[in-house]
């Protein structure tokens, strides 16, 4: 499964083409690289805001392990939406362009997340 998730971020944002074979450094830079999106659409769609830090709130519920540090859920947040901005997910294109322009429940969203999602290369990107 970790595999398969760096695949698919990497197809979504260009890694390297051997996901199993990314660095500690690359997958930092990717991080940073999706962080920096990140804060560039969310001062484009700030009602965005809450989706993200919902994310966050529910990265440190669930991996409290990991949550410790104070980057590890800011980067989960930032490859989720990344992930679901890129279209993997058809679907959710759609969700966060509805939200954005009408926020309704933002709880919804918890439907379409969890670790599997974002713990491989947050996790992979952390500081020693």
């Amino acid at each position: 499964m970790k595999r398969l998730i760096l695949i698919l971020l990497c197809l979504a944002t260009a890694c390297p083409v051997a996901a199993d074979s990314i660095s500690k450094d690359d997958a930092r830079k990717k991080v940073a690289s999706i962080e920096a999106t990140d804060a560039k659409v969310l001062s484009l769609v700030p009602t965005l805001q809450p989706v993200v830090d919902l994310v966050e709130v529910d990265c440190k519920r669930r991996v409290p392990e990991l949550a410790k540090s104070p980057t590890f859920c800011v980067c989960a947040a930032a490859v989720t939406m990344e992930l679901w901005r890129s279209g993997i997910d058809p679907a959710m294109k759609n969700r966060i362009i509805s939200y954005a322009t009408s926020p309704a429940n933002v709880e919804d969203f918890l439907k379409y997340e969890g670790p599997e999602l974002y713990r491989p290369l947050c996790e992979l990107a952390e500081p020693e």
